[in-house]
């Protein structure tokens, strides 16, 4: 019986090509219209380059506002950066709205432009920072705040988080509604003046805080929009009246500091005092010095070596870390003429929290080899001091989320002792607690964006080479293998 010769056809090479040329007809079309209209599609999971709904909302609730935005440098250099795309196409959204004004520009460049954004100089402006303006209201977004980046033990780029919409859409709201927060310095008690300030004051406005003076013997009431009182080495008592205003402010949630000054006068701030009471803190009447004559610094006896005690483990609150590892880099902390506190139990013990932040350098008073020491100055009581020379203490009451700072001393962060420089740990301090007290930065709860980062470690070349052979050599083999196989069925 004869058997027929039936020919077999191979549709798998003109399916190939039929394929080949769909994709040349449709994909090559399809990118040059995309790349012609800049058009973009945002895969990333957590949208990294597309405002999200609460940025958008925002947005749109303000277009009858007029909008002044300004970015110090070009935003077609930032594109190029691969790790700021997400801030690039940010920009560029909030750029589409008719009622902003959009700049961008390097400093460098327009020094003029820079002087008219800031013509107080309040705002130290670097390359890359924003400024958002609204009426006379404006806030500043320094360039590092942007980004957040998460390295492993061994210095390699895990993760990196974008921060800056919920930073630049917390901006656009403070300045459309005009929410700058105030800090008051109290005057009517022989205090410096925030003229000896003006420096301290500018890192203040740098942070997007607004400062002015009160009297309150004068107003006979706490502004609405005071954010923090700060009260800085006054000569006399507060009076019955300014305390129970004072008080009443913080009930209601206020913030406080007092820069305390010693002073030699008999007189106790007994109103001041018992402020200080309620969250768990006395006021000793001394002042320290540094007894050892090698030790005594710019020739004055009452600037001292100080430290910053570790935070306490049990507690949210961390106001040290970050300025120890500055010490740790050889930027020596002093601090000038001191008064010292104790930690006391107050009527509201149970829902405060009270922590030193800042201690003379010495182990204990009872340790007889210090060379730092205390003398009795002013008031009218000897006082006994406790086991440690406290310079510094921060204090919350948990349960109205008022808080206060207390410092030994006010004129560490004068202009005179700021040029110096003695004193800029302190003032550093002064600064993270004022952060602290209150967050001028109007958080808008937008997610941070974040991608990470996959890295591979090798212990030894052998190692590397034999991953290379993984996911180099052998992927290639398999090609050269199907190729072979194609080519024999296609010849069979």
């Amino acid at each position: 019986m004869s058997s027929k010769n039936n020919k077999t056809f191979n549709f798998s090479g003109i399916l190939a090509l039929v394929l080949a040329v769909l994709i040349l007809v449709i994909a090559v079309p399809i990118n040059l219209i995309v790349s012609y209209f800049d058009f973009n599609i945002d895969m990333t999971p957590s949208k990294m380059y597309t405002l999200s709904d609460t940025s958008v909302k925002l947005l749109d609730s303000v277009r009858d506002k007029k909008i002044e935005f300004t970015i110090l440098c070009d935003l077609e250099d930032i594109k190029e950066i691969d790790e700021y795309l997400p801030l690039y196409y940010a920009l560029e959204q909030y750029k589409s709205y008719d009622n902003i004004e959009f700049n961008a520009y390097y400093p460098d460049e327009y020094p003029e432009r820079v002087e008219e954004l800031n013509p107080d100089g309040f705002f130290n402006l670097s390359t890359a920072d924003i400024v958002i303006k609204c009426g006379n209201s404006i806030k500043k977004i320094s360039s590092n705040q942007m980004f957040s980046d998460i390295y492993d033990d061994n210095g390699n780029l895990v993760e990196q988080k974008y921060v800056g919409e919920n930073l630049i859409t917390g901006a656009i709201k403070a300045v459309t509604e005009g929410d700058i927060p105030q800090i008051y310095f109290l005057t009517g008690h022989g205090e410096k003046s925030i003229d000896n300030y003006s420096m301290f004051t500018a890192n203040l406005n740098n942070y997007n805080y607004t400062t002015s003076e009160l009297n309150l013997s004068e107003t006979k009431a706490i502004p609405d929009d005071t954010a923090i009182i700060f009260v800085c080495a006054p000569q006399k008592d507060i009076t019955l009246e300014e305390k129970k205003l004072i008080s009443e402010y913080a009930e209601n949630g206020g913030n406080l500091a007092f820069l305390m000054s010693p002073n030699e006068s008999p007189e106790r701030y007994t109103n001041i005092e018992d402020l200080m009471f309620r969250y768990n803190i006395s006021m000793d009447y001394n002042r320290l010095y540094e007894s050892n004559k090698d030790n005594i610094v710019n020739d004055d006896k009452y600037t001292i070596s100080v430290s910053l005690p570790e935070a306490n483990e049990n507690s949210d609150v961390d106001l040290t870390s970050d300025l120890n590892t500055i010490i740790e880099q050889g930027i020596y902390p002093y601090m000038c003429e001191s008064r010292t506190f104790k930690s006391v139990s107050g009527p509201d013990a149970s829902i405060v929290e009270t922590g030193s932040i800042l201690q003379a350098n010495v182990y204990s008073v009872q340790n007889t080899s210090a060379t730092i020491k205390s003398e009795p100055y002013g008031g009218t009581e000897k006082i006994e001091l406790g086991n440690t020379l406290d310079l510094a203490f921060y204090s919350h009451n948990t349960q109205n989320d008022s808080k206060m700072l207390v410092m030994g001393n006010a004129e560490f962060m004068d202009d005179e002792h700021v040029s110096a420089g003695f004193t800029i740990v302190p003032l550093y301090l002064c600064l993270s607690s004022i952060t602290w007290m209150y967050d001028s930065d109007v958080d808008m709860e937008i997610e941070d964006k974040t991608r990470s980062f996959d890295n591979m470690i090798f212990d030894n070349s052998n190692q590397a080479k034999n991953v290379m052979a993984i996911f180099i050599a052998i992927p290639v083999a398999f090609v050269v293998f199907g190729a072979g196989v194609w080519i024999k069925r296609r010849n069979s």
